[in-house]
């Protein structure tokens, strides 16, 4: 009989996954899906009736919450599909350096360190005040959006 010692246990997840299971008839116009392995926004979803087959299925119209582009996909209703787990966090940004990078505050008042993002130009934002960052993180990627 195997013993614990003979088991590698150092390199586990912490077990959290970046999808869901969800049976695609349940998810509805506003929802989000994974389709061809991008995140979705559902912006229409047509159900067709039982056909000779035994199936409804679903037709789900979507733009992916990155970069909008617009994805297509088919398939049955009582098929299992996967949802991604969207995490927003919203900051104001407190400061811009001339280096780009950038200080923001969270809910709680906590300054981070400062934080830099694409080579973008930040000229329009130094000079307006109240600018609310959203960060959205999916599938371990992140988007920045002002």
């Amino acid at each position: 009989m195997a013993a614990v010692e003979d088991y590698d246990f150092s390199q586990g997840e912490a077990g959290a996954s970046e999808t869901i299971p969800m049976e695609a008839g349940q998810i509805r116009k506003g929802g989000l899906i994974m389709i061809k392995g991008q995140p979705c926004k559902v912006a229409d979803v047509s159900t067709s009736k039982t056909g000779k087959h035994g199936h409804a299925k679903c037709n789900f119209i979507a733009y992916n919450i990155f970069n909008n582009k617009k994805l297509e996909d088919m398939m049955p209703s009582t098929h299992g599909t996967t949802v991604p787990v969207v995490a927003r966090t919203e900051y104001t940004l407190v400061d811009i350096s001339e280096e780009d990078f950038m200080s923001l505050m969270d809910d709680a008042g906590e300054v981070s360190a400062a934080k830099k993002f694409r080579k973008q130009n930040f000229a329009p934002l130094r000079m307006q005040k109240n600018i609310l960052i959203c960060y959205l993180t999916v599938l371990l990627l992140w988007n920045v959006g002002a």
